[in-house]
């Protein structure tokens, strides 16, 4: 028997972990406080009873089938659309009353995994336009809205078809410094992608034929000039919660803005 056999097993340092959950909660407590807002705790997760009665089977094309794991939907070529969110959250949260400059009262709540999806769609969203909406105004970068329409008949998936439509820019002498698009799911189950994109100042009055995609992607497209305001724009596609396609991304966006 060596010498590494015999050696006793340090215990887990659950000490440390207590004292590092406490101090995380004493900071999200200071700075919901600095900024005056509520408090929220989790309170408990559980599966949605409703889940199951609302998957509904969606067919697509073999090439567009990209989760091996699930080998049963590759072989019937369809994808599960979640009509009822998977998951639900309690939540409890502690209100803000500026007047007493305290939490006073506690309130239970309830979400679930669509609203959290969202809540997080939205964020990327504030982060896009909070940066290319002033360049917009300024007139320093254009703003380009496309629609992808019928996705799971498409040739290619998102992921390819933002390489392809990124590199269609910079031949026309128009590098993308970011984009960022939402897959929506209607109540007839119609997906489809909704697409803006922000590139330096264009003065063009007509949008060139090679910026329409719809040989490449296979199905009907649509592009056109954003006008005004690009968060009323994409706000009521990123906002909608009603259906999701299973092991597929509701939105995405580009890893850096230029």
């Amino acid at each position: 028997m060596s010498k590494l056999d015999v050696l006793p097993v340090k215990p887990k340092r659950q000490k440390e972990n207590i004292i590092n959950k406490h101090c995380k909660a004493i900071q999200k407590k200071a700075k919901a406080f600095a900024q005056e807002k509520d408090l929220f705790h989790w309170f408990g997760t559980h599966k949605n009873n409703e889940y199951e009665n609302g998957l509904k089977g969606l067919h697509f094309e073999s090439c567009l089938i990209h989760n091996k794991g699930n080998k049963k939907t590759a072989e019937n070529s369809q994808i599960l659309v979640q009509t009822k969110p998977k998951y639900i959250t309690l939540l409890m949260r502690e209100k803000y009353v500026k007047e007493l400059g305290t939490w006073d009262g506690m309130e239970l709540l309830e979400t679930n995994s669509f609203k959290q999806a969202n809540y997080r769609k939205i964020k990327a969203l504030n982060k896009f336009c909070n940066k290319y909406q002033p360049l917009y105004e300024e007139r320093k970068v254009t703003l380009y809205f496309l629609t992808f329409t019928r996705m799971n008949k498409a040739r290619l998936t998102i992921k390819t078809m933002m390489k392809i439509v990124t590199e269609y820019f910079k031949r026309l002498g128009y590098p993308v410094r970011a984009f960022i698009w939402t897959l929506e799911v209607s109540e007839n189950l119609h997906a489809h992608y909704h697409v803006c994109i922000a590139v330096d100042r264009m003065t063009l009055k007509k949008i060139p034929k090679q910026m329409k995609f719809n040989k490449i992607w296979g199905q009907r497209t649509e592009i056109d000039f954003v006008k005004k305001n690009v968060k009323f724009y994409l706000s009521k596609y990123f906002a909608k919660n009603n259906n999701r396609l299973e092991g597929y991304r509701s939105y995405g966006m580009s890893k850096n803005f230029k």
